[in-house]
């Protein structure tokens, strides 16, 4: 790079701004390819915008394509002290009567009194318990345990017990504690249900002692058991018995909280089609499609002002920032006028929502009450809320129909009307993702082409405003050069005149 700048001291030239003004002239080019690269941008910043608002139409089409949405149910409880319920998709409508007699319940052991320890972070046997000293071995559901009561304190044996696991790995399904205000040690199952055991057996003599002063009832060999229990109910008058407190029957899921009074009746359970939900999803559905179109057609009706290109940093730097604001809100103005692909898209997404259903009652949105305005609302629909309702009350069945016939469903038409229109704007104007290192949409490939074009025109610049700084630098030193040989002659001159 040229360094050596010389600027008007022998000329008397303002070398800089004549520099500037000649190299404002040579970036003419490179300006006209940043302004294109811009409005490239702004068109890519625009159609993206569009495509993330036609992603969250299709996801709507897509729940409104598949039965199941149609299909949900609400389940209430009369008492839901007593039993709570919720209900899948294929439940049947219609009420159901529940009275639970027995929770079910996990299997219990608890020291029937307090036991007498003092340090809990003391070795068993120093707590002065009956004939408790030395190893013991026992086996708690068919896994044995080892414990030494000269080394091990009381939180050892409860951590052992919780730790303990079969063969295969799998927890024995017993939980054991120790209350130090309670002075008491406890044993539980996690699971509940008649399965669900404790079942202690002592290896060796005198195994039973260790339990005995744990204040356990031990049984004949020394064996302690417990067994849980199962809930039971009368369902639609079957009497019937499930191992946990929540279960499916019928697809419907029961949650029994308590026991059924003796002197009252049983828990009324009513099933009945989410009509609110598809409702509020069609009404959903419908408000952003609004949404949808009023975005695209508020793009292509868009004024393109012409005499207000992208601003270079040179005009930026002349104008205020209210001014700048205002220029460049009318620059991006327009971007996608009147764009082809567009209305391609929305004419398509306009005819799946005017398809008709080939056979039934209700074939058409207008015959649910979804109908469009005047030309001049450019396709926006409105919704007739009491034929709406009134259409989903009386025919469920007809209103899915119309959503989710395969091929024929106006949710399925317009679903594949938005796969169609994003995979446009995608490969025209790409995705915005942190994945995507590489932008191979037609506008990326064009901004990729602008951007290696600006860098050979820098590239072309900087040589150029070299080249006039070393021209002239070197007409500087060529008119110093000239002045000083003038003065010198103007000099000789002088000494020869004056003899």
């Amino acid at each position: 790079m040229y360094n050596m700048r010389v600027g008007g001291l022998a000329t008397g030239m303002d070398i800089d701004q004549i520099v500037q003004d000649m190299m404002r002239i040579e970036r003419q080019p490179l300006d006209r390819i940043f302004q294109q690269r811009q409005e490239l941008q702004w068109k890519q910043e625009d159609y993206r915008s569009l495509n993330n608002q036609m992603a969250r139409l299709r996801s709507s089409a897509l729940s409104l394509r598949l039965q199941g949405t149609f299909n949900s149910k609400i389940a209430t409880s009369s008492n839901e002290n007593i039993v709570t319920v919720s209900a899948r998709g294929n439940a049947s409508a219609g009420t159901y009567d529940i009275s639970v007699s027995q929770l079910a319940g996990a299997a219990h052991l608890t020291s029937s009194g307090g036991i007498g320890i003092e340090d809990s972070t003391a070795p068993l046997s120093e707590q002065g318990l009956d004939n408790v000293e030395g190893k013991y071995r026992f086996t708690i559901n068919e896994v044995e345990i080892e414990f030494d009561a000269d080394k091990e304190n009381i939180q050892g044996l409860v951590n052992k017990i919780n730790r303990a696991v079969d063969d295969e790995g799998n927890s024995i399904g017993v939980r054991a504690a120790y209350d130090s205000d309670l002075d008491r040690f406890f044993l539980s199952t996690t699971g509940t249900g008649t399965d669900a055991e404790i079942t202690i057996k002592p290896e060796g003599d005198g195994g039973d002692a260790l339990w005995e002063a744990l204040k356990f009832e031990v049984g004949d060999g020394g064996v302690i058991t417990a067994q849980g229990r199962n809930a039971k109910f009368t369902l639609n008058g079957a009497e019937l018995e499930k191992s946990t407190n929540e279960f499916t029957i019928n697809d419907l899921n029961f949650n029994l909280k308590g026991v059924s009074p003796s002197d009252a009746g049983g828990v009324s359970v009513v099933v009945r089609n989410d009509e609110e939900g598809v409702f509020q999803l069609i009404n959903d559905f419908v408000e952003l499609y609004n949404e949808t179109i009023t975005l695209a057609n508020g793009k292509m009706l868009e004024k393109y002002h012409r005499d207000y290109p992208p601003l270079t940093d040179e005009m930026r730097g002349e104008m205020s920032d209210s001014q700048v604001e205002k220029w460049e809100e009318k620059a991006r103005s327009g971007m996608l006028r009147n764009d082809p692909m567009l209305a391609d898209i929305l004419s398509d997404m306009r005819r799946s929502l005017s398809s008709v259903l080939d056979e039934g009652g209700l074939r058409t949105l207008a015959s649910i009450g979804i109908t469009t305005g005047d030309y001049s609302e450019r396709g926006i629909l409105h919704v007739d809320e009491g034929k709406l309702r009134n259409a989903i009350s009386q025919d469920l069945e007809g209103v899915k129909d119309l959503f989710t016939k395969t091929d024929m469903g106006i949710a399925h038409r317009l679903y594949d009307s938005t796969v169609s229109g994003t995979a446009k704007i995608t490969a025209k104007a790409g995705i915005e993702s942190d994945f995507s290192l590489v932008d191979d949409s037609f506008i990326g490939k064009r901004i990729r082409n602008l951007d290696k074009n600006m860098g050979v025109l820098e590239d072309r610049l900087q040589r150029t405003e070299e080249r006039l700084w070393r021209q002239f630098t070197a007409l500087e030193m060529a008119i110093d050069q000239m002045n000083a040989q003038s003065m010198w002659l103007t000099q000789q001159f002088s000494m020869w005149g004056g003899r």
